[in-house]
């Protein structure tokens, strides 16, 4: 017993040193305001949440508005419902601070709330009628369409600001909507509103009514003065009033006019008048005055028929001219009552104008003459006559003066095989006569020369000898054939510029150079991991990389064709073996800086093969490749979406160009037995729709790689064939053939096959 004793005298020191020494606690709690934001507009009754925490609990949170204390909450959740009708409009200052069990406590970090009662008051109730009826008015309102309604409250004065009223009947039912007032003297006037009230206690005042007396009647409006040949005709609305006694019309030569009495009507329903004594030339005014039982007289608005107009103008909207003749179109008279036109000329927009012709028939609009002179102003303008003889002059126009020919620019010079090849912007103005070429070797073009020179207007480019490393200057002149001359910019052509430059592991199938004078090209990238991706690479003129991007993930994808678009960037076909278990055509548009824009997968199916593509005209693109074995033509819009695809026999497509008339050219190999084939060659119209077909070869494998159409209308075909080695890849087949794709010459060039053909400017 004494043991236990001092056993429990010897645990109590050792319980109060092991109680003091316990921590204190000193880490406040946190506190943030959850449910709202600096900024927000609020109002009515705002719920101010909070989200607090702390290790030894929170006691209490206090919430300050303006940094006063508003509501103390001593248990979860902490939140403070806040009546913002109490105050007034504006930007207050809300915060919360938590205050744990330790006596700690933590300042939120305070919001700007802004109070806009005005926005939740209830929407405004209109009466929508007072009636005196049975000794008193019944005055009728629109249904609140409030979810927080709560009342209505029918005001009543005897003055229209209703500075002073009475309060005359109050109803919570939302659904009742009238009241019928005895108070009142038929001979005075009252004014009533609507005031409605919401849950909170928001009000919002309708519209002020007005009682009436016993109306004057409704203004009967003249709704029309039409004419004829032979007679005038005035219409009237109907009158609405109950207590309608009679019609009176009154007649004005002006609208100012002194009024005279032309009849006088007590039939309701008769609402018009006709009269063969008018002069449709003037105004002829006419009211209607209606008058109530009660003797009261309303005026409503008058109308005068109108005068009879001038004709429209005839305008002249063009003035244009060939090398033959100057036609002269006009626009067709309007007029029903039109009689003639007459066609007026001058040498100067204020010249002297002579009348030429006087035309009777309506529909003739168009005059042309072989007497013309287009360097000069040749001015024209239309008179146009109705059967009044009112004549209109309409807008003059000239021909545009000859201008000078439209500048071609000089696009492009490349250095290759000790030459420049200099490219420029065709002219496509319909007088175009030559394009001169000149060279310096001073910037300014000082001493230059004449170096090359066609009156053919598709030949937009030339090869002018030079030695290597050397710079000379270059300037294209293009005159019409009235003599008139442009100069294009002055261009510098450097034939320092030879490189070689390899880029990865990968293979290059299409390059292309940029209007910036570097190179683009696409191809595949061979990872470590195995399997490819479509690779993009742009560089400098030097060859330097600009940028390198890849698309695609999965096992295979193959990039095969590129070329900048007109926007700058790039398209991208080729296939891909990452969708399924069959190869698809893959195209794909990037911006300039070689990011992807959008993509298109087309799958028909099996395998699909994309190997050339280029931009059309429209701004789309046309497609060639392969597709379940079919050589397979495809047309998309500017997003890649199909607008149609053709497939024409079994074979493959390699290279497609759009053609002068709209329409494609396709070249490639039509599949034969053993895997051996022909040089393909299809033309279609802008639909796809095959004209002609053509094949080349046939005894062994050929393929043809590349077409271009030339400038006399025909083709250029660059392939490969075996039939004169049995290999391949020995020989480069050049094919020759008119526009009808017939053969003209053919010639086996060199080992290696032909992957790209150009016509060049000797022809």
């Amino acid at each position: 017993m004494k043991k236990q004793q001092i056993f429990r005298y010897l645990l109590l020191p050792l319980a109060i040193i092991l109680y003091t020494c316990e921590d204190v606690d000193t880490t406040p709690p946190t506190v943030s305001i959850s449910s709202h934001y600096s900024g927000q507009t609020v109002g009515e009754i705002v719920i101010i949440k909070v989200s607090t925490d702390d290790n030894d609990g929170v006691k209490k949170v206090e919430f300050y508005v303006n940094d006063e204390l508003a509501l103390t909450v001593s248990k979860s959740p902490f939140e403070f419902a806040w009546n913002t009708t109490e105050l007034d409009d504006g930007d207050y200052v809300v915060k919360a601070i938590a205050y744990d069990n330790s006596g700690n406590s933590t300042e939120s970090q305070p919001i700007m709330l802004t109070i806009n009662n005005q926005s939740y008051k209830p929407s405004e109730v209109e009466i929508e009628s007072i009636v005196f009826e049975n000794g008193g008015f019944t005055v009728t309102w629109k249904k609140s369409l409030d979810n927080d309604f709560q009342s209505y409250q029918l005001e009543k004065s005897v003055e229209s600001q209703m500075l002073d009223y009475a309060v005359i009947h109050t109803t919570n039912n939302i659904d009742e909507l009238f009241f019928f007032d005895t108070d009142v003297n038929p001979l005075a006037y009252y004014y009533y509103r609507i005031t409605v009230f919401d849950t909170v206690g928001l009000e919002q005042k309708g519209q002020i009514l007005s009682s009436s007396l016993d109306p004057a009647p409704n203004p009967v409006n003249i709704k029309s003065v039409t004419y004829t040949y032979t007679d005038m005709t005035v219409e009237w609305d109907k009158s609405t009033d109950a207590d309608f006694q009679e019609y009176k019309l009154l007649y004005s030569e002006s609208q100012n006019g002194d009024k005279t009495s032309v009849d006088t009507y007590t039939g309701l329903n008769t609402t018009s008048y006709n009269t063969n004594d008018f002069d449709p030339t003037n105004e002829n005014w006419y009211w209607i005055e209606v008058k109530d039982t009660l003797g009261q007289t309303t005026m409503g608005l008058g109308k005068s028929n109108i005068k009879d107009p001038f004709p429209k103008k005839v305008n002249i909207t063009s003035v244009n001219y060939d090398l033959s003749k100057m036609t002269v179109k006009w626009t067709v008279s309007q007029d029903a009552d039109f009689l003639n036109y007459q066609l007026l000329y001058a040498l100067g927009a204020n010249g002297i104008k002579d009348t030429l012709f006087t035309i009777t028939d309506i529909n003739t609009t168009e005059y042309t003459t072989s007497n013309f002179n287009p360097t000069i102003n040749n001015w024209y303008w239309v008179v146009v006559t109705d059967y009044y003889n009112q004549q209109t002059l309409g807008n003059g126009k000239t021909n545009t003066i000859d201008a000078p020919p439209t500048a071609s620019e000089i696009s492009t010079i490349y250095y290759e095989n000790d030459s420049f090849i200099i490219n420029w912007t065709q002219n496509n103005d319909s007088d175009f006569k030559s394009y001169q070429l000149f060279e310096s070797e001073s910037e300014n073009m000082s001493n230059k020369l004449l170096v090359f020179s066609t009156s053919n207007v598709v030949t937009t480019n030339c090869n002018i000898g030079i030695e290597k490393d050397k710079i000379r200057y270059y300037q294209l002149l293009t005159e019409d054939v009235w003599g008139l001359q442009s100069i294009s910019d002055i261009v510098e052509g450097d034939s320092h510029n030879w490189f070689v430059k390899t880029f990865g592991s990968g293979v290059g199938n299409s390059v292309q150079q940029t209007t910036d004078g570097g190179y683009v090209i696409v191809g595949s990238k061979y990872p470590t991991g195995g399997g490819s991706a479509i690779w993009l690479i742009k560089t400098d003129t030097n060859g330097s990389e600009v940028l390198n991007k890849t698309f695609g993930g999965g096992i295979y994808n193959d990039g095969n064709s590129i070329q900048q678009t007109t926007d700058g960037g790039y398209i991208v076909v080729g296939s891909t073996y990452s969708y399924g278990e069959d190869w698809d055509l893959l195209l794909i548009k990037t911006d300039s800086n070689g990011y992807e824009v959008w993509s298109q997968l087309l799958d028909y199916g099996n395998d699909e093969y994309g190997n050339s593509v280029q931009q059309t005209i429209d701004g789309g693109y046309i497609i060639t490749g392969r597709r379940d074995g079919a050589l397979v033509l495809i047309k998309t819009d500017l997003e890649g979406n199909e607008v149609w695809n053709k497939t024409f026999g079994s074979g493959w497509g390699y290279s497609v160009q759009q053609t002068t008339d709209g329409g494609y050219i396709i070249t490639g190999s039509s599949s034969g037995g053993s895997n051996k084939g022909s040089v393909l060659l299809v033309k279609t119209d802008s639909n796809g729709n095959e004209e002609w077909n053509k094949t080349f070869g046939g005894n062994s494998a050929e393929e043809g790689y590349s077409v271009q159409q030339t400038t006399d209308g025909g083709y250029i075909i660059a392939g490969g064939s075996e039939s004169f080695s049995g290999n391949e890849s020995a020989e480069t087949w050049l094919i020759k053939t008119n526009s009808n794709g017939n053969e003209e010459w053919n010639n086996i060039l060199f080992g290696s096959h032909g992957k790209s053909v150009q016509q060049t400017t000797d022809g």
